[in-house]
């Protein structure tokens, strides 16, 4: 059997192969019945069997190769194969942290800045907050109030204060001498009253940004 050996074909039998008979070797090395194998340039081979091979004629500048709907041989298609159009048709965001306009990048359709300054969120159509594709909210600080007006404080009648049973005191000191003098149990009373004031309202304002990482988002308008 011929062997390759780089630009080289080599025959056992016979030796160094020309160039010119290349083409007669290789089919001398397949099965009989097997067409020529290269028949035209730009012909493709393949194995057909375990023990045999098969060409496939050269196709045209339109088609592309892919594997058959059997799974067992190559073959042409006519069209185009997958193209970036298919993959970011108009409506799709692009997002990346390289500022080139895919417009560039790609070389397909036009294309803008998408969300300046916004997060993405997923549609929800449960949530009226997120039921519109490209609907907008919310908003980067946050600031409210609480309170109300009327009374700010009330008190009650009756007892206000009150000492312990008893307390004591020094006494009789120019003698010497130092007695405990119980004094009476007493309290603080007063007319029922109350603490008023004006309307008043507590207000408050913050940041209401989320963690987050910056990047470009672009949409494809066309």
């Amino acid at each position: 059997m011929a062997y390759v050996d780089l630009n080289t074909i080599h025959n056992p039998a016979t030796g160094t192969i020309p160039p010119a008979t290349w083409g007669d070797q290789i089919r001398d090395n397949f099965v009989a019945g097997v067409p020529d194998v290269f028949a035209a340039a730009g012909d493709l081979v393949y194995g057909a069997d375990a023990d045999a091979a098969a060409r496939l004629p050269i196709g045209t500048a339109s088609q592309y190769l892919k594997v058959n709907a059997g799974a067992t041989a190559p073959e042409w298609v006519t069209g185009s194969a997958l193209s970036l159009n298919d993959v970011y048709p108009v409506g799709s965001i692009y997002l990346s942290v390289v500022s080139t306009n895919p417009a560039t990048l790609f070389g397909i359709g036009t294309w803008g800045a998408f969300g300046t300054g916004r997060v993405l969120v997923g549609i929800d159509p449960g949530d009226a907050d997120f039921n519109v594709v490209e609907g907008t909210g919310g908003s980067k600080m946050v600031s409210g109030n609480t309170g109300a007006g009327g009374t700010d404080a009330t008190g009650s009648s009756g007892t206000g204060a009150s000492g312990p049973p008893s307390s004591t005191f020094s006494s009789n000191a120019q003698n010497g001498d130092l007695a405990d003098v119980p004094t009476s149990y007493h309290t603080h009373t007063g007319p029922a009253h109350t603490h008023t004031g004006p309307s008043h309202r507590h207000t408050f304002s913050g940041n209401n940004v989320q963690p987050y990482i910056v990047c470009y988002m672009w949409k494809r308008t066309e």
